[in-house]
């Protein structure tokens, strides 16, 4: 799905006023390209990803959702610095508005183990958008990454809470138990985790107390 616009501060209603403007302001072939890019995103064919998302901005220069999917892409093919570029340049279009953006960002500081500047990134997205599931996840794997286990567990029970079918959240409670021995909430953690995306591509790297169903 196109993400969404995030919400500006302005009298109620006139935000959907605004996103609507924007969205007839981009042209068809903008979004085509977008859309396609989303999809070979899906697909993990990155870089086919990012060469429809450099389409899709070169129809429309303002198109921050694309340079943030080319972040993405970017981070996918483990490519920390041209996917901080891009959530840059999303950041700055978007004029800070935009809290995908600055999760990502948020991760691919912390990829070059900037932790402190990732978590004040993911912070400033969580500030715009508070129920955040995706965002709430990222500051709770910065945490993990950064030895703050406790704070860690609490960013993914919240990331859990808001959404419960969010299979990445269950796999870092798994980690973060068995960081603290703790088996039986693992096995419960890996348990959500396989139920939710059994044929994921981290299947393999699982415990193998949870490696068949």
């Amino acid at each position: 799905a196109q993400p969404q616009d995030s919400k500006t501060a302005t009298a109620a209603g006139s935000s959907d006023a605004i996103v609507s403007v924007r969205q007839l302001r981009i042209p068809d072939r903008a979004k085509f390209a977008f859309n396609k890019g989303t999809q070979k995103l899906a697909a993990r064919d990155y870089a086919g990803s990012i060469a429809e998302f450099q389409k899709a901005i070169a129809a429309y220069d303002d198109f921050y959702e694309a340079y943030y999917k080319i972040g993405i892409a970017n981070l996918q093919m483990q490519a920390s610095e041209p996917a901080e570029a891009a959530f840059r340049k999303s950041i700055a279009l978007s004029e800070s508005k935009y809290a995908p953006s600055f999760f990502g960002m948020a991760l691919a500081l912390a990829g070059q183990k900037q932790f402190a500047d990732a978590e004040s990134y993911v912070r400033a997205g969580l500030r715009l958008e508070p129920t955040s599931a995706s965002g709430l996840l990222t500051l709770g794997w910065i945490l993990y990454s950064a030895q703050r286990v406790v704070e860690a567990e609490k960013a993914a029970r919240e990331a859990v809470l808001y959404n419960p079918n969010l299979a990445m959240a269950h796999l870092l409670l798994a980690q973060i138990h068995r960081r603290q021995n703790n088996s039986a909430a693992m096995v419960d953690d890996l348990d959500a985790y396989l139920r939710l995306d059994p044929d994921g591509p981290r299947r393999r790297a699982l415990p193998t107390t949870r490696a068949q169903p």
